[in-house]
């Protein structure tokens, strides 16, 4: 054997039952990959930017008049953005998942949705109220 330490007995059934059971998981093994949910509401900003809009908080008007809210400003940095040549403004409502809407019309969870274009990549998504 060469001094090697000698290897320990093969575990039995009985041990094995009971070494499980010891041992029931009370968190995610991996850390980094946690298996909680994910938030559909959540903000997203993979453009890097910031985005400064007056209000997060949308009154649906009487007759449900269309209402567009735009940000009043878009910044990667000190770099202001400008709407329609580097990023574009649309919005989402949920409604069994995210789909894309032309305004904020009736009672719902609307977001805005800013995406950068020509040389700006990525998506900045703020939940309205």
């Amino acid at each position: 054997m060469n001094g090697t330490a000698k290897d320990p007995a093969p575990a039995t059934g009985k041990d094995l039952a009971e070494d499980t059971e010891d041992r029931k998981p009370t968190e995610p093994e991996n850390p980094d990959t946690p298996d909680k949910p994910v938030d559909p509401y959540a903000d997203e900003n993979t453009l890097g930017a910031t985005v400064t809009i007056s209000t997060d908080c949308i009154k649906v008007k009487k007759n449900n008049a269309p209402q567009k809210p735009l940000p009043k400003s878009v910044k990667i940095g000190k770099k202001a953005l400008k709407r329609n040549k580097t990023f574009v403004v649309s919005y989402e409502k949920y409604k069994n998942g995210w789909n894309a809407t032309d305004a904020v019309r009736e009672e719902g969870i609307y977001r805005l949705v800013v995406t950068g274009e020509n040389g700006y990549e990525g998506v900045y998504k703020k939940r309205l109220y």
